[in-house]
């Protein structure tokens, strides 16, 4: 199966990852997820292996039972290995463990703590299929950007802020340099991915 994304996660918030992976597939960003993709019959230690080497990004759905779970931290290690950039979908407002926090040190985070969980869904999906929109060479340097555009984007349409203008979340030394000439954000095209949440 091809596949840009892996979903890590505690399997107690299997009730998150599923609607998850869902909005981001209505995308068409396409995901391994297990249990769903793992191939009976198969060892599934090294399905885990190939399939977080075969993605372009890590997404961790971030909570109190991925943070004391073994599982989590050795698909991290894995992804830290492959040089996946790692990005959180934060449900917890929670300060990662010693040893999660080593490979989490980065900025890479997207806010999903309030509820309820649906509002977060397309804006995490169009934040993702910016970032792939993006040359390779491109990629890492604009994923801290894009995430935080997205969370950014999506506190101040809450908010009723002008995006550009005063902004509550992202500090000015932040949001200085957040538009770039030649980053197209998906917030700002005309033409919209779209994404049907039940």
């Amino acid at each position: 199966m091809i596949h840009d994304v892996f979903i890590s996660y505690s399997t107690k918030n299997k009730s998150v990852a599923d609607p998850l992976c869902a909005a981001l597939e209505s995308a068409a960003i396409p995901c391994w997820m297990a249990p769903r993709d793992v191939q009976p019959g198969l060892p599934f230690a090294g399905q885990i292996t190939r399939a977080i080497h075969g993605s372009k990004t890590m997404v961790l759905i971030f909570s109190a039972d991925s943070n004391n779970s073994e599982q989590v931290l050795r698909e991290l290690e894995l992804a830290a290995d492959a040089r996946l950039p790692i990005i959180q979908f934060r449900i917890e407002d929670l300060t990662p463990n010693d040893d999660l926090q080593y490979y989490l040190s980065t900025p890479h985070w997207f806010d999903a703590t309030k509820a309820p969980l649906d509002q977060h869904l397309g804006p995490f999906a169009i934040a993702l299929k910016t970032l792939f929109e993006t040359s390779a060479k491109q990629m890492k340097k604009s994923l801290g950007k894009i995430v935080n555009f997205a969370k950014h984007k999506l506190t101040t349409s809450l908010g009723g802020f002008d995006s550009k203008g005063d902004d509550p979340v992202v500090d000015r030394g932040a949001a200085a340099d957040m538009y770039e000439e030649n980053v197209k954000y998906a917030a700002d095209l005309d033409i919209m991915p779209t994404i049907e949440i039940s």
